[in-house]
């Protein structure tokens, strides 16, 4: 069964030029075997110009869970799923679309205890049309298979119909897809103390794919208090600002996050339900509270709302308030 399963996913990714992602999806959901409750994130998305909230524009959902995956020569090994989708309030494919449409769904499965990325895709259709500049569609779907030895790579874009299975600088995806859990331990540790705080002049990088080229950013960390909407508590947020890497070519908009260990958000709720599902999760994992994305005028925020406990094969959760 050597690659038998990676050969069958590049096969639909071939074929499915009209049925999008579930095909994909289904197919890697097939490969995985949920031993535990998994963890669902859901955040407000709103557009938000010189700090004044404009509109809220959609939701995204962020679901993980423990699990068994069936690796490539057909033998279970121990992974994480995790799942991620970004919709805003319009319908995708029509005409009547907003001037931020993004209807984006992307899955990773992640080797455990060790976090490095086996499989992972997005599906993503990105519409942008911003008063002072002309509309831009993305509409494609990225599949990367990770391996000793390299990555197989796959890209449709649905526009164009164009398939590449070439990206630039693969070799630095590769590493970052192997150094996942070093950084979030490394974020829990600058949170706790532990370590010293990010800076721009460091040697720390995260990498990120920017259409079709992986590109190096840098991260400067601090400490910011505000209120956390689901446990309705204050708590000191761990605030990290990534921009493009002096030594980047080119240009890609800056990101920032807060966020706090699971534990701690937990243990500050005192909430029985919230306590288990932090009970049951990696020591190092880190809830993500609020991220700002920049956009040429102004900026996209994700803001947490609620925190639930969910069953991989089914829709019943477990509200944590």
């Amino acid at each position: 069964m050597q690659r038998l399963c990676v050969r069958v996913i590049c096969l639909l990714l071939a074929l499915c030029a009209s049925a999008r992602s579930e095909p994909v999806k289904q197919a890697i959901q097939q490969r995985f075997q949920a031993t535990k409750q998994g963890v669902e994130l859901t955040y407000q998305i709103s557009y938000h110009v010189f700090g004044i909230k404009l509109l809220r524009i959609g939701e995204a959902r962020a679901y993980s869970v423990e699990g068994i995956w069936l690796n490539d020569d057909g033998e279970p090994v121990p992974a994480f799923y995790s799942e991620v989708r970004f919709d805003t309030r319009d319908e995708p494919g029509t005409e009547d679309r907003g001037r931020i449409s993004i209807h984006n769904k992307m899955v990773a499965v992640m080797s455990n205890p060790e976090l490095k990325t086996m499989v992972y895709f997005k599906d993503a259709d990105e519409y942008l049309n911003p008063f002072f500049k002309g509309p831009k569609h993305e509409f494609y779907l990225d599949y990367y298979s990770i391996k000793e030895g390299g990555i197989d790579y796959f890209r449709k874009d649905y526009t164009t119909g164009e398939k590449t299975t070439e990206l630039e600088n693969a070799d630095e995806l590769l590493q970052q897809s192997n150094a996942i859990a070093a950084t979030l331990r490394r974020m829990s540790n600058v949170y706790l103390g532990h370590e010293g705080a990010l800076t721009h002049d460091s040697d720390f990088r995260v990498y990120f794919n920017v259409a079709g080229e992986v590109k190096p950013f840098a991260a400067e960390s601090s400490k910011e208090r505000f209120k956390v909407k689901p446990i309705d508590r204050k708590m000191e947020a761990l605030r990290v600002d990534i921009s493009l890497a002096p030594e980047a070519e080119g240009e890609a908009g800056d990101l920032t996050l807060w966020g706090v260990p699971f534990s701690e958000l937990a243990s500050t709720s005192g909430e029985t339900n919230l306590i288990q599902l932090a009970a049951d999760s990696p020591d190092w994992s880190m809830i993500p509270l609020r991220m700002n994305y920049k956009r040429p005028v102004g900026y996209i925020r994700c803001h947490l709302e609620t925190i639930e406990g969910r069953s991989f094969d089914g829709p019943s959760k477990v509200s944590a308030r």
